[in-house]
């Protein structure tokens, strides 16, 4: 089942991903009974869910860019933490306490009741706005998975159960892309290759989210021009910048950076909170203050700024692939990739993940719908503020009802 609101005709951000999971065969074992670690059972509160997920974002993000900072980074927390929060299910022991360390800590039943209303909370956005989030459980075979995992997936993730021959890879994986792709309104063709499946895959998991939103106060295409954009190294790339005046905006600024919020849709809930460091900061410098504190600190002092805003930004295309296994285990999550992972109440056979990857697609025009009307609005007057991305910048989309990350990416070079 695919949660999905739409309206509008003007697409400001294309942002599908799909996240995968795959997970080999290793001999078999006897399927064990219930071991769950000793958890919280109560549902975690939204600011404790919020805070587990953006924490596993920034500190995947971190490693990222430790490893790929010269390039345009883009990840989504959101689906990383799903597609966990599915595999989490399975897990058992040791293997079930590592999954915890990076989903809050809470129990498989308060995180799967979190994420069911996640997505039916998701499921009620309006305003000129698409977000469509599907998951699914690929299995090699009629009772290859255990009947109560695929039972409680479907029905917390409304994950579809699909059945495939890894002992014929092209075919499967043709299969699974066919899902890919329509999950993502074609904008992503692939996330595996043949290489990752064979006679011993016992399953993929999938989750895939799809955004398009529309700018609340879009960027008028009339004033979009070339203009230089100075990379890392100090050598400049001439590209299509967007530019408008806001009369009213959320703002923030210190020492460090300037930011902004740029809402979607008429309702707003929606937003992408652009950080561009200061002329005197570079971008690793700001790079070495953005953890999960700050950024909650710094969300939380962002004002509504009668003055307005100058706001400057690139046009750009960003299609990456992350290689989330690497990511993972550099961070320490090491146990459900080594072949003593413990998966036991997901399969009665001994497997581990072997494939954990991101594969994403981002665009950002001028597009939007007019803007909605903002009454009532008091506070002391403010200095306007400009907002100028012709340099290496930083951005996240946010859900500003539920504090999740949807999207989080920094862009060094627009033209690529």
């Amino acid at each position: 089942m695919i949660h999905h609101h739409r309206f509008g005709r003007f697409l400001g951000r294309l942002l599908p991903l799909v996240t995968a999971l795959t997970i080999p065969l290793s001999g078999s074992l006897p399927m064990l009974g219930p071991s769950r670690v000793a958890m919280a059972q109560s549902a975690p509160s939204e600011s404790e869910f919020e805070e587990a997920q953006t924490e596993l974002g920034f500190a995947v993000f971190q490693q990222l860019r430790r490893t790929q900072g010269n390039e345009n980074l883009l990840l989504s927390p959101l689906s990383l933490s799903m597609a966990l929060a599915m595999l989490y299910g399975g897990a058992e022991g040791a293997t079930e306490e590592a999954i915890a360390r990076w989903l809050g800590g809470e129990s498989v039943e308060a995180l799967d009741g979190s994420y069911e209303r996640i997505l039916d909370s998701l499921g009620e956005l309006s305003g000129d706005v698409e977000l469509a989030i599907a998951n699914s459980i690929w299995s090699g075979g009629e009772g290859s998975l255990s009947s109560e995992f695929v039972a409680s997936r479907q029905r917390h993730y409304q994950a579809q159960l699909q059945g495939v021959d890894f002992r014929e890879p092209s075919q499967a994986l043709g299969q699974i892309h066919r899902w890919v792709s329509q999950q993502t309104q074609g904008r992503i063709a692939e996330i595996l290759s043949t290489q990752d499946l064979d006679e011993t895959t016992v399953a993929v998991v999938l989750n895939a989210l799809y955004f398009a939103g529309d700018w609340t106060s879009p960027f008028p295409s009339e004033n979009t021009e070339m203009r230089s954009f100075t990379r890392r190294d100090e050598s400049q790339v001439y590209v299509p910048m967007m530019r408008q005046q806001l009369p009213l905006v959320r703002s923030y600024q210190n020492s460090l950076f300037r930011a902004i919020e740029l809402p979607y849709g008429e309702s707003e809930r929606l937003g992408m909170y652009v950080f561009i460091p200061q002329d005197d900061v570079s971008l690793e410098a700001f790079y070495e203050q953005l953890t999960a504190e700050n950024w909650q600190d710094w969300l939380r002092r962002f004002e509504w700024n009668e003055a307005g805003a100058t706001v400057v930004l690139p046009k750009f295309q960003l299609s990456t692939e992350v290689n989330l296994r690497e990511s993972m285990q550099a961070l320490g999550l090491t146990e459900i990739f080594a072949p003593g992972a413990d998966f036991s109440g997901l399969t009665n056979a001994a497997f581990w993940v072997t494939v954990m990857r991101q594969q994403l697609y981002l665009e950002v025009t001028e597009a939007g719908t007019e803007a909605a009307a903002v009454t009532g609005i008091g506070g002391t007057r403010s200095a306007p503020i400009s907002v100028v991305g012709d340099r290496p910048f930083v951005f996240a989309i946010r859900d500003n009802e539920t504090g999740l990350l949807l999207f989080l990416g920094s862009v060094v070079d627009p033209s690529l």
